[in-house]
């Protein structure tokens, strides 16, 4: 049987070391999410650009904190598009939201058939040949969920 003394070294010691089990466990995994761009970037978001922050502040979502939004431009040059889509692909992001042309869709898919790609300027998917249908698509391409696989906390 247990007494008092070695009751509260018991509880005192596990009460002391909570702390330090908490610090040893790793962080969250702060998603990363790949943005490209055709133009270049300036300092003040383009209207599409803050409309899309907005929307995912909206969802919870801040930038630097909660979420990593990594940009990448082609400055203006068609050329750089497919170089930059096979970089986020490399990064491993967790998504590609593609943010203009259907040039940086065709590139985003060529770079990889794992990232989810986020289109959401193209007219007709389905005409256009990037997705055979609007229901969730299982290669990673179709209508984009904001908040599938990004739950904010």
């Amino acid at each position: 049987m247990m007494d008092r003394r070695a009751f509260i070294t018991v509880v005192g010691g596990s009460i002391l070391a909570a702390p330090l089990a908490a610090e040893s466990q790793p962080p969250a995994k702060i998603p990363r999410l790949g943005y490209l761009v055709l133009p270049p970037l300036s300092e003040k978001p383009s209207p599409e650009r803050e409309a899309f922050l907005a929307g995912l502040h909206e969802l919870g979502w801040v930038e630097g904190k909660t979420i990593i939004i990594d940009y990448r431009s082609a400055q203006s040059n068609p050329e750089l598009i497919d170089d930059l889509a096979e970089e986020l692909a490399r990064m491993k992001v967790d998504v590609i939201v593609t943010a203009g042309s259907n040039a940086l869709l065709r590139a985003a898919a060529r770079a990889t058939s794992t990232i989810p790609i986020v289109m959401p300027g193209s007219a007709d998917p389905i005409t256009e040949g990037f997705v055979a249908s609007l229901a969730r698509q299982r290669d990673g391409k179709g209508p984009p969920d904001p908040r599938a696989g990004l739950e904010a906390t």
